[in-house]
Parts: C-alpha cells; sequence; structure tokens
C-alpha cells in the first residue's frame, strides 16, 4: 500500500461521511472490511485506488454498481432492456426520473436535481425486448 492508496481510502471515508452513507459501520474492523471489500467491487474505494477522481455527484447505478465511467466520460451507448412508466424510466436496474421528450430524446435525470441526460433510443427492440440506446450528459 502507497500514499495514493492511503488517500483515495481516507477520500472514500470522507465522501461515506458526506452523503450520509448507511452500510456497515466502518469503525470496527470488520465493519471497515466488509464495506472496503463491497466497494473494491466495482464501487467507489475501487473507482478511487484505480486513480479516479470522484463525481460531483454520486453516479447512476448500473445493474446496483455505480457506474462510474458514464459519470467519467459524460456519455455511453449500448443495448438494454429500457422500461418507462409515468415520469421513471429504468436503465440496467437504475430507475432515472423523466423531465421532458424532446425530438431528439428523453431528458432525464439520475435522480430529482441531479445532472441531465438525453436519452436517445434507436431502432426497436429485439426478441429479448433490449434496444440500441445512447446516453449523453446535457448539463451539470
Amino acid at each position: 500500500m502507497d500514499r495514493s492508496d492511503i488517500k483515495a481510502i481516507a477520500k472514500w471515508m470522507e465522501i461515506r461521511a458526506k452523503h450520509s452513507y448507511r452500510g456497515h459501520d466502518i469503525s470496527t474492523p470488520r465493519g471497515f472490511m466488509i464495506e472496503a471489500d463491497h466497494s473494491m467491487r466495482g464501487g467507489l474505494l475501487g473507482w478511487l485506488l484505480a486513480g479516479n477522481e470522484p463525481s460531483e455527484e454520486p453516479p447512476a447505478s448500473c445493474y446496483s454498481r455505480p457506474w462510474h465511467q458514464l459519470w467519467a466520460d459524460g456519455k455511453a451507448a449500448g443495448r438494454a432492456c429500457i422500461h418507462g412508466q409515468g415520469d421513471r424510466v429504468l436503465i440496467f436496474q437504475h430507475g432515472w426520473t423523466l423531465d421532458s421528450e424532446t425530438d431528439a430524446g428523453l431528458l432525464i435525470r439520475p435522480r430529482p436535481g441531479g445532472s441531465r441526460w438525453l436519452l436517445t433510443i434507436t431502432g426497436e427492440p429485439d426478441v429479448y425486448g433490449e434496444v440500441a440506446f445512447t446516453i449523453e450528459r446535457v448539463s451539470p
């Protein structure tokens, strides 16, 4: 473990406290190890230990894991089952809030008051119900 690892762990603990994260009690060695292990496997701690900076806001999740790469790149493309009902849009098991529909696509937010993203769906669903999509940040 080097100095950058220690800084990453300190930053992780600071961000957890700032956002009042409720997980295991990290004041105990066992709780700290459980939370660190969980966060190393795709969570914030793993992101920080890889040398990346944290986002200004917590990222949306992708199958229950933080979608850090989307926040870092500001855009993504892929295939997914995307469902919508009322003002909610579900992408990779994360519920986004629908702001409005435009000719370009749907303006959505990962959480109320969060950054705005443009979701564009191209083509028709395949036999599994997946559609091709792009998502791009349009405002912080």
